[in-house]
């Protein structure tokens, strides 16, 4: 499973939603404000973007086209 933890405005997060959507890929998106479980993540990893994009086997922030197109 894929899951996208976004924040408001955010044209990033956005195009990462938009990719992901016309690639016919699932994934749940969620705010990264209402997302509590995701920020030990972030801390660890030294996030300072968004989108955190998180998948079973790897995650990243900010719109990487290089790892959506992995997904594909």
């Amino acid at each position: 499973m894929i899951t996208v933890y976004s924040n408001p405005n955010c044209v990033q997060c956005e195009s990462t939603k938009r990719f992901l959507s016309m690639k016919g890929i699932d994934f749940e998106s969620k705010m990264l404000e209402d997302s509590p479980e995701v920020m030990p993540l972030i801390v660890e990893k030294g996030y300072k973007v968004a989108p955190v994009v998180v998948t079973d086997t790897d995650s990243w922030c900010g719109f990487r086209l290089d790892k959506l197109n992995q997904l594909v």
